[in-house]
């Protein structure tokens, strides 16, 4: 494998990794800060309706301190006198207070007087026990001249919501003289007008149910101890709150169930996929512009520099025999000490060419010393060999002359 090609793998791993890391970043700050801002809207929605149940207690309370600090509500617990039944608890006069149920207790907790309407129909309801069913609750029948008493009871026909105040006199003085009650049924129509007021989808359910739906049977099991709400996403496009309504008497009696659209949830999601994939094209174009930098700067040169060496041999004229330094870099550099080395060895081999020259120069004079030497000695040797026979015969002609 080439060194390019291992760089380039490289690089392209660096790049998925980097964009690996981007992406668990990106969830753990940027999406994550999403979920935190749409836990906190929603955990304001879920406030907002708790707020308007309660406010619909506290409306009760209003009501009925205007019929509880009167002088003729406090002459009615003592006499029941029909003229204020004639004047005043009609079944219109619940109609306009908004209220299902009106109860007028005396000092002994006796009822004076006790109507429960249908608001729907604006009739009494027939064979009720509305009545019977709000006073087992013990604590609305507080007779302290601070009394007040409110919140939520189960009732045969539902959740009600409840408000009970002592009747004093107009100047709020007493002393006691009775309890008067008032009570709405948090019914469907409460509960559309919280929806309407609170522009949110909302369900109520009795807590001892046995048919739940699912999801409301898993939030009434999950209950975080000592709250009353609750959040669990449902899909990518829905959350629901579940709120716990407790009775007057801290039992849980209702879980509400609120539908909420997740569109914080959606754009984190849009934001999220928008940041990686530009994140990603990002890191894919810088690796691409490191990758051409490189080849250009690197790669390039290196394989120019390969071609010219490989064109370079012995037979090479030592003035064309040199690499291309190009910039003052590292690649200048390497290709400064190339040539060096290449002058150097040209240098060498000129040196070794000489050497051999001058070799071969000695060698044939030498030879031709040798040559001559033996033509010397062959040349002595015939000399020495005529000056025997000369002087062989000059000592016969002495022995001739002696003769």
């Amino acid at each position: 494998m080439s060194i390019r090609l291992k760089l380039i793998l490289c690089i392209l791993l660096s790049v998925i990794l980097l964009t690996g890391v981007l992406y668990g970043i990106a969830t753990t700050v940027i999406f994550k800060s999403y979920l935190s801002i749409e836990k906190s809207l929603n955990t304001q929605n879920i406030v907002r309706v708790e707020q308007t149940l309660e406010n619909y207690n506290m409306s009760l309370a209003v009501k009925l301190r205007d019929w509880s600090h009167w002088d003729d509500s406090y002459m009615f617990a003592n006499d029941g006198n029909q003229a204020f039944i004639d004047a005043n608890l009609q079944n219109t006069s619940l109609e306009t207070l908004e209220i299902n149920s009106m109860i007028f207790l005396n000092t002994n907790e006796n009822i004076v007087y006790a109507k429960n309407i249908d608001l729907t129909t604006g009739e009494d309801f027939a064979n009720s026990t509305l009545t019977s069913e709000i006073l087992i609750h013990k604590k609305i029948t507080d007779e302290d001249e601070s009394g007040e008493a409110g919140g939520i009871i189960q009732t045969n026909q539902g959740l009600l919501l409840v408000e009970a105040l002592p009747i004093l006199h107009n100047d709020g003085q007493g002393p006691v003289n009775g309890t008067i009650i008032f009570s709405r049924l948090l019914d469907d129509e409460l509960l559309q007008k919280t929806s309407d007021l609170t522009q949110l989808e909302l369900h109520l359910f009795t807590y001892d149910d046995t048919n739940l739906p699912e999801d409301v049977a898993y939030a009434k099991d999950v209950f975080p101890l000592n709250q009353t709400h609750l959040l669990i996403p449902q899909t990518s496009d829905t959350m629901a709150g579940y709120i716990l309504l407790k009775d007057i008497d801290g039992q849980p009696v209702g879980i509400v169930r609120i539908t909420m659209p997740r569109d914080i949830y959606g754009q984190g999601q849009t934001t999220l996929t928008t940041f990686i994939l530009i994140s990603s094209f990002c890191i894919l174009l810088f690796g691409a512009v490191i990758i051409l930098l490189v080849n250009r700067l690197l790669f390039v040169r290196l394989q120019k520099l390969n071609d010219e060496i490989l064109k370079i041999n012995s037979d090479s004229d030592e003035t064309v025999a040199k690499v291309t330094e190009g910039a003052q870099d590292e690649m200048g550099k390497v290709a400064r000490k190339i040539n060096d080395m290449l002058h150097g060895l040209f240098t060498a081999q000129k040196n070794e060419r000489e050497a051999h020259r001058l070799k071969l120069e000695a060698a044939t004079l030498l030879q031709q010393q040798q040559k001559d030497a033996e033509n010397m000695s062959r040349i002595m040797v015939e000399r020495e060999i005529k000056m025997n026979e000369l002087n062989k015969e000059i000592a016969a002609l002495k022995d001739k002359v002696k003769l």
